[in-house]
């Protein structure tokens, strides 16, 4: 099996972003994400940190993607970035507690 030497071409492109999907892979996690480029929906993968994309983006945020076409001309986010940040809408009480000082009381 013969593996082509291809260059990445590298480039960024920034919409606001609409949704996510997991993809049935076992490793390593990938979501395909929809987002809009002014008035064109479009598609990318995130493989690098794809947890961490889910924790940080929310519907309607404004964000910067930084990645390369593949072989089947699918956008693969190698970087990102949430230019304007939605506020959390999950509720402070989920978030893990505060670890006790040693020296504190039962």
């Amino acid at each position: 099996m013969t593996q082509k030497n291809t260059e990445r071409h590298y480039y960024s492109m920034s919409g606001r972003f609409i949704s996510h999907k997991f993809i049935k892979t076992t490793d390593p996690i990938m979501i395909l994400i929809k987002f809009q480029v002014e008035d064109e929906v479009k598609t990318a993968i995130v493989v690098k940190n794809a947890l961490g994309f889910i924790e940080d983006v929310f519907p309607d945020d404004q964000i910067s993607l930084y990645g390369y076409n593949n072989q089947q001309n699918q956008f693969i986010v190698s970087k990102y970035l949430v230019k304007s940040q939605q506020e959390n809408p999950y509720s402070s009480h989920l978030k893990y507690p505060k670890q006790r000082h040693p020296d504190d009381s039962l």
